[in-house]
């Protein structure tokens, strides 16, 4: 299943802290391939390759890639198979400050690849003919101290929530709040609430870095056929996907060692 799992890597802007210590460009990207350039400690020129290589450096650049390129390449396929049944998964990884958050979940003005997969969703919803209905469901958990939280919980639970793996249900987590949405807004309301939720913490590097993990899922469900009279077993064809959206904590390392330059 090798042609199954892709990976990518983007690099951001400078932030302001980088800008203030003269911080050097030490990455370059061609195609698929990312070169670290001999810089500071490093002295040796070494390339690596990935499925995808996302120069997000400067937006002058006639080469820079947007939140649409990202979402093209990556949330697009995850969409496509999640509506043919298909189980989906998407890690963001790297130093705190790299630019993950924005990856995933972006911001009002550059949505990332949670909220566009979403919009994508309810627009193949609305486009749907008259024999084919879309359901979404949408659930929000945070992992810190080794502890799953229920980012959707109107009030923390005092009791520990655990990850079962059942043989017919696979890997759930017994108790927690799944939201059945109608809107791309439901769930902008909903990824909100969570968000305001979770464990933040300044560093070095970033004033709100993420301190823990967080998994936002979206569960689709394709019906096909015609809609059963009230009263009348449903009948039709179903398809149904989780989508697994993680927004993993930044690692600590030290800021010497900036994803996009060293001082």
């Amino acid at each position: 299943m090798a042609e199954a799992i892709r990976v990518a890597v983007r690099v951001r802007p400078f932030n302001g802290r980088e800008n203030d210590l003269g911080s050097k460009l030490c990455i370059e990207m061609q195609d698929k391939t990312t070169t670290v350039m001999p810089c500071g400690h490093n002295t040796q020129k070494k390339d690596f390759t990935f499925d995808f290589s996302y120069w997000s450096h400067n937006p002058a650049d006639s080469n820079f890639a947007d939140q649409d390129t990202v979402m093209s390449d990556i949330g697009t396929q995850v969409l496509q198979n999640a509506l043919l049944g298909f189980h989906g998964c998407l890690f963001a990884y790297g130093q705190t400050g790299s630019g993950k958050s924005y990856s995933v979940m972006g911001y009002k003005d550059a949505p990332g690849i949670i909220p566009r997969l979403v919009q994508e969703v309810f627009n193949k919803k609305d486009s749907a003919n008259e024999n084919v209905e879309i359901r979404v469901w949408v659930s929000f958990v945070e992992i810190y101290n080794e502890k799953i939280r229920d980012l959707f919980a109107a009030s923390d639970s005092p009791e520990e929530m655990k990850v079962i793996d059942h043989p017919k249900l696979g890997v759930y987590i017994p108790g927690l709040t799944e939201s059945a949405c109608a809107s791309p807004t439901d769930v902008d309301k909903m990824m909100d609430f969570g968000t305001k939720k979770r464990v933040v913490a300044a560093t070095q590097m970033n004033a709100t870095s993420s301190r823990s993990h967080a998994v936002f899922q979206v569960r689709v469900q394709t019906l096909e056929g015609a809609k059963p009279a009230a009263g009348k077993e449903d009948n039709r064809k179903s398809l149904q996907a989780r989508v697994n959206l993680v927004d993993l904590a930044g690692s600590n390392v030290s800021p010497r060692q900036g994803p996009a330059g060293i001082p």
